[in-house]
């Protein structure tokens, strides 16, 4: 007997934690409040080695905060996420915290 297991790569993972970060604070998130940042806490949820977190671009940008935008950007054009007009550095999950909900649950990876 076969069992399958599910081939997840690191942007899947950034998109999962990223719209559950969105739905437990409500819908809305700024990227970078006082001692808080989206990509620390992204990188601790998904349990980044340090090696991880200071990778660079051949460009020389930090690797995961640019698989972040790619993600970011990925699930804009779902219509899943997008930036709050006005607000530079807001996201929000686009039909409030529902629908982030509602997409976790589809893509089977629920919320914890």
């Amino acid at each position: 007997m076969r069992h399958h297991v599910a081939v997840v790569n690191r942007s899947t993972e950034v998109a999962y934690a990223l719209v559950n970060i969105l739905h437990e604070r409500g819908g809305i998130v700024r990227m970078m409040q006082n001692d808080w940042t989206i990509y620390d806490e992204l990188a601790n949820r998904l349990q980044l080695s340090p090696d991880e977190r200071t990778r660079k671009t051949r460009s020389g940008t930090s690797a995961f905060e640019a698989t972040v935008g790619l993600v970011q950007a990925a699930l804009r054009n779902e219509r899943i996420v997008s930036e709050v007009p006005g607000e530079p550095g807001t996201w929000t999950l686009q039909d409030g915290p529902e629908r982030g909900l509602v997409w976790l649950m589809t893509t089977g990876q629920g919320a914890d």
